[in-house]
């Protein structure tokens, strides 16, 4: 009994070491949604691009609304100075940008949807 119990305890340290070193060095994903309401992304990528995606996001909203994205972690809801409102979740590796198309004007969705295009290329998502 007490084998059994440390080779599930063994098993499971393995498990969330490996699913923790894939998560985070090389594997790529990158997911677009939009409905009537939303328009929304999601990546995970490896954590190396993150100075790279904080840069891209920098120069194409950060510069001119007075806003960084250098060196932070977010969750939440961002303001630029033209009053388009999105949700932002980013952690080294991972960043979530969520868009309510009728809170915002159409020039605004473009916008973020443009800077959405931009980071998959950066990241690389397929």
């Amino acid at each position: 009994m007490k084998h059994a119990l440390l080779a599930a305890g063994v098993f499971t340290i393995v498990t969330c070491y490996s699913s923790c070193m894939y998560r985070h060095h090389g594997r790529t994903s990158f997911q677009v949604s939009e409905s009537h309401s939303f328009y929304s992304m999601e990546a995970h990528f490896d954590e190396n691009k993150t100075r790279k995606v904080q840069q891209f996001m920098n120069s194409e909203l950060g510069d001119r609304n007075s806003v960084s994205f250098i060196n932070t972690t977010t969750d939440a809801m961002i303001t630029l100075d033209d009053k388009t409102t999105f949700y932002m979740k980013s952690n080294p590796g991972e960043l979530k940008i969520k868009l309510n198309k009728q809170d915002n004007s159409y020039q605004s969705y473009v916008e973020i949807k443009d800077l959405c295009e931009g980071l998959k290329e950066i990241i690389g998502g397929k």
